[in-house]
Formats: structure tokens, sequence, C-alpha cells
């Protein structure tokens, strides 16, 4: 099963091989397991974020502004993102 199939396969609710993941790490977290693992750990993870695995929203879609939420931060201040 490529990852588009098990990706495609998760959202439909089918049996897949194994749970699609996807992890993103933030700069420090990045640096720490680069030297734990001796390499980038992307590389050692078979990791579900290829482009075919994504989803288009519909035309005019328009994102919700969650920033309401945490006004103590500054959307792109220090890799904090929504």
């Amino acid at each position: 099963m490529n990852k588009l199939e098990r990706f495609h396969a998760f959202v439909n609710f089918e049996k897949v091989d194994r749970v699609p993941r996807y992890a993103h790490y933030v700069k420090d977290m990045r640096e720490s397991m680069t030297e734990h693992l001796g390499k980038n750990p992307d590389d050692c993870f078979e990791m579900d974020d290829s482009p075919g695995s994504m989803t288009t929203p519909p035309e005019g879609y328009e994102e919700p502004d969650y920033s309401v939420y945490f006004p103590e931060y500054e959307v792109g201040k220090d890799e904090f993102y929504i």
C-alpha cells in the first residue's frame, strides 16, 4: 500500500496496513533528534507526507481564525502557527 492509497483508505474508514503518520519538529527538537540519531529524523521514519496524500479545500474556502484563542502568541514568531 503506497502513501496515497493508505491515506484514501484511512479517510474512507477502510482497512489500512498501518495508521498514516506525519511529524513536524520545532527547530530545537529536530536538532536534538538529529544529534541523537546521527541523521535527519525524516530519514529514520516512514512519514506519510507526500503531496499526493494531501487534500485540497474547496474553492472559496477560508480558514477559520483561531488566533483569538491564543492572544499571547504571534503567528509566525518563534515558529508558532496554527
